[in-house]
């Protein structure tokens, strides 16, 4: 595998981040469909804003980026790239009732905004919203075991 060494990883860090705390807490609301995080323009557009959210709340903490932090999402719409079949990590912890890392994630991104007063109105519904699917699947998983 090819890799790349760098002195200061925290660019590719804050890239991969931004990702995840748009993509994955989106990817366990749509139950894993991935389509369906690129076929509906309301979704496109709430990926938009969330991902412009969390990029403000980075730079607000002084953080910079190595690439582009939605580059892979950008890549998918404009067909360079296949449609992954992967559910993400927090889909698969709705499926399983388990805790996902929404606190870690997106909930960092609201703690933070927050805290620096900047606006995070989407990422704050998609966070309230993954509190009540986790406990709903708890309570889902336990009823049909």
């Amino acid at each position: 595998m090819e890799t790349d060494t760098v002195a200061d990883p925290m660019g590719a860090v804050w890239s991969k981040f931004v990702f995840n705390c748009v993509m994955n807490p989106l990817g366990a609301l749509m139950m894993g469909d991935n389509a369906s995080r690129y076929d509906s323009p309301e979704m496109r557009e709430l990926i938009d804003d969330m991902a412009a959210e969390c990029t403000a709340v980075v730079q607000a903490l002084g953080g910079t980026f190595a690439f582009p932090p939605m580059e892979f999402v950008a890549k998918v719409r404009a067909g360079e790239i296949p449609l992954s079949t992967h559910a993400g990590s927090m889909a698969l912890d709705i499926a399983r009732g388990a805790p996902t890392e929404i606190d870690e994630l997106t909930g960092f991104i609201v703690r933070e905004g927050e805290r620096l007063k900047v606006p995070v109105a989407s990422c704050k519904t998609v966070y309230r919203l993954v509190k009540g699917l986790e406990r709903a699947a708890r309570k889902w998983v336990a009823k049909v075991k």
